[in-house]
């Protein structure tokens, strides 16, 4: 009995041994990987610009002629301009973080840490450290604001995490999720763009063989992938935001779920389809001005503390 107890735990210990390491080496891999697909993704963005104004658009205006062919342009440069716009500004503009002065100012508020106190995080099912009633980070030395998270690629508790992306080489979160799903969007749109604009061409070079540019030939590839991928991840996107979850959370609610066999589990921060994608573009902004640019942030408050589906957390405002 005594050897059985020693061999399972020696086998605890190499499995923690072992997912730590792996850990490691994907930590490794992402910093090394970051700023190279970043650098690939706009690249790959200006080669299927390049394309489309040297091969496309020349056969557009004999086809259609001149009038339809400026129109198609412009049309194409406002899909480059809102592509490029939330691609950067998802990638170089902060996701917020816990250790941020207003942050830290708030979270200093009795009001504000006291709501804290409920947040839905702190259950028996996650294994976050505790500190005087608190989510507490030891590495970044902060109380974690609710939906925060340690990032262990950026080595920072990030504000409503979602993910680390190696494409932006940045983590998506409280201040930018609005941009990386703008940016989803406008790409599934301008690569739909592209294959309609094209598509005589691509029938042609895909279907006959008969390829007047091999350029064309790469960037239709290229256009085609980023759309079948664009085309998932907007729809994945769509989902988390209509159900007021990250991806996170969605994981970390089928693990709840699973645990609480016997009740039906309540995503806490569900407030209806509506106010769920408007706590990430808007409360007081019109549908269709969510899709024009706009570098505006959720309020430091909105990123600390969330209304709940029972109405236990009060926000002195809705304002992004």
């Amino acid at each position: 009995m005594a050897s059985k107890e020693r061999w399972k735990s020696c086998c605890r210990r190499a499995g923690a041994l072992g997912f730590g390491l792996l850990s490691l080496l994907m930590e490794c891999l992402f910093r090394l990987l970051g700023p190279l697909l970043s650098t690939l993704a706009l690249g790959l963005i200006g080669l299927v610009t390049w394309s489309f104004f040297v091969d496309v658009m020349p056969f557009v205006v004999e086809q259609r002629g001149q009038r339809d062919g400026l129109i198609i342009c412009a049309l194409g440069l406002w899909l480059l301009f809102n592509i490029l716009f939330n691609y950067l500004r998802a990638m170089l503009g902060g996701p917020g973080y816990a250790t941020d002065g207003a942050v830290r100012e708030l979270v200093a508020d009795e009001r504000i840490a006291g709501q804290l106190r409920d947040d839905p995080d702190l259950n028996p099912y996650r294994r976050d450290h505790r500190q005087n009633g608190y989510r507490f980070c030891d590495e970044c030395e902060c109380i974690k604001p609710m939906r925060t998270h340690h990032c262990s690629i950026c080595k920072r508790c990030v504000l409503k995490f979602d993910h680390h992306c190696p494409w932006l080489n940045n983590c998506v979160g409280a201040n930018n999720y609005r941009h990386f799903v703008l940016f989803l969007v406008y790409l599934w749109c301008g690569t739909l763009f592209f294959m309609t604009s094209s598509l005589p061409m691509l029938r042609d070079a895909i279907v006959d063989g008969r390829v007047e540019s091999s350029s064309f030939l790469f960037a239709g590839i290229v256009a085609i992938s980023a759309f079948l991928a664009a085309t998932g991840f907007v729809l994945w996107n769509v989902y988390l935001m209509g159900t007021n979850q990250t991806t996170v959370e969605f994981y970390g609610n089928v693990f709840d779920s699973s645990r609480k066999r016997n009740t039906t589990f309540r995503n806490p921060y569900d407030l209806g389809f509506r106010n769920n994608v408007r706590e990430v573009f808007g409360h007081n902004q019109t549908w269709w001005s969510w899709m024009l640019p706009s570098a505006a942030k959720p309020a430091p408050i909105n990123t600390v503390i969330y209304l709940l589906k029972d109405g236990g957390i009060a926000l002195p405002n809705n304002n992004v």
